[in-house]
């Protein structure tokens, strides 16, 4: 974690779940890249700007927390204890920060989850 980060209690997260399907089709391999993709878009921030840390001083860029937490749901005993709304059973979660959303949105045009029609992939 970023020394002297402070998550806020107003943080939005936006929870992903991956059932059986979703896992087969690889959907969830997209979150696999976001850590790739933050650093890439902050070197090309850094060859048009200069040193961020300037830029974001005098107001060019603001520092935003790109946040995946993973959450692999399973109780000892083979439970899994995540149903979705429509009670399909979820293997794996993903919490995504509204930074982290936003930039899954622009890359992929799409959220993850999501077609790229906005349909529940």
């Amino acid at each position: 974690m970023y020394p002297g980060y402070q998550p806020k209690p107003d943080d939005v997260f936006y929870a992903v779940g991956y059932t059986t399907r979703d896992i087969s089709d690889n959907t969830h391999f997209h979150l696999h890249g976001i850590s790739d993709r933050v650093r890439m878009e902050n070197e090309n921030l850094w060859r048009q700007l200069g040193p961020l840390v300037r830029a974001m001083q005098s107001g060019k860029v603001k520092r935003e927390f790109v946040e995946v937490l993973s959450v692999d749901p399973f109780l000892g005993n083979y439970e899994m204890p995540y149903a979705g709304p429509h009670k399909e059973m979820f293997l794996s979660i993903e919490y995504l920060s509204d930074a982290a959303f936003r930039l899954c949105e622009r890359v992929w045009d799409t959220a993850p989850g999501r077609d790229r029609e906005g349909q529940k992939s």
